[in-house]
């Protein structure tokens, strides 16, 4: 499990440099009004995604490869034996964990993905690009990660919608 926090680590520092430089130029160039908050939410996020892609793309075992589940819940079902194991958590728990800043983050900051079926699109899509690019670098390709994925996006987006709700809710009072 550390593997998956220092990868992730990882890609967030290599992305760091290029992502202050390239946001400095950018908000220099519109001429745009610095918000401090919402830059260190967008860093955040940035860095976030650029080491989930690095971890989700980092070369898998040799005993992985060419392995591919097209049968939807095949992968799913065999982790619920009853017990929370380590196997358990990564694979139901961090899939869909790993992809809900993705829903609760682009409705946020982009207006566009302020719809429910915008974000379940951009979540199977997302998630299915990955599983795609996967294949190249040597690890399992799997249906499952997709639909755990997408739920995931889903549950960041079902977040997003609550934050919304309540924060109208409070300024009407």
């Amino acid at each position: 499990m550390i593997t998956l926090f220092t990868r992730l680590g990882l890609g967030a520092a290599l992305a760091l440099p290029f992502y202050l430089i390239l946001r400095w130029l950018y908000l220099r160039r519109k001429k745009a009004r610095l918000v401090i908050l919402h830059e260190i939410r967008l860093c955040a996020f940035i860095l976030f995604m650029a080491g989930l892609i690095l971890l989700v793309l980092w070369p898998g075992h040799p005993e992985d490869r060419h392995i591919i589940n097209l049968v939807p819940f095949r992968t799913i079902r065999s982790f619920f034996t009853g017990r929370i194991e380590t196997p358990f958590i990564i694979n139901i728990i961090a899939n869909i964990l790993m992809f809900s800043p993705i829903g609760f983050c682009f409705p946020l900051f982009w207006q566009r993905f302020q719809k429910s079926q915008v974000m379940f699109l951009t979540g199977m899509l997302f998630s299915t690009a990955i599983e795609s690019a996967q294949h190249f670098v040597g690890r399992s390709v799997d249906i499952d990660d997709v639909i755990l994925n997408t739920a995931g996006v889903m549950l960041g987006y079902t977040v997003y919608q609550l934050s919304r709700h309540i924060q109208i809710k409070n300024r009407i009072r």
